[in-house]
């Protein structure tokens, strides 16, 4: 499967768990909301910024930026799923987050799996550095 069909497919799983019938409840969802907006964002503007390297053929600053950026957002989404943030919770709500965030693992390390292939291309096209 290649990346771009991944992000579509993973797009759709997306779709799949946020229409799921089984919703975590209202307090939990609204705890979440913060942090998965921050990461959405965070994954878009990653992915300008890798897309603008490859459209201008320079190469992005994968090693300084990038990469510590996507692991901030996994620290991010392992702190979402720690029970005491949320407190006692049902099981319909602990699946819920469960799958809402490993989706968006799934998200952050493809698009980490995609700054090292576009990194790659970099150096075998000879992008320059600025």
């Amino acid at each position: 499967m290649s990346h771009w069909q991944f992000l579509r497919n993973g797009n759709h799983g997306m779709e799949t768990c946020l229409q799921s019938p089984r919703q975590p409840s209202s307090s939990v969802r609204q705890s979440m909301k913060e942090p998965s907006k921050a990461i959405g964002l965070s994954l878009a503007l990653t992915l300008r910024e890798l897309g603008e390297s490859v459209m201008k053929m320079r190469r992005s600053q994968q090693e300084a930026v990038i990469m510590p950026k996507l692991k901030s957002m996994r620290l991010e989404l392992n702190s979402i799923i720690s029970s005491s943030k949320f407190g006692p919770l049902e099981n319909v709500d602990v699946l819920a987050i469960s799958s809402f965030v490993f989706l968006l693992m799934e998200m952050v390390e493809k698009v980490e799996e995609l700054a090292k292939v576009l990194e790659e291309l970099g150096e075998l096209a000879d992008f320059r550095t600025k």
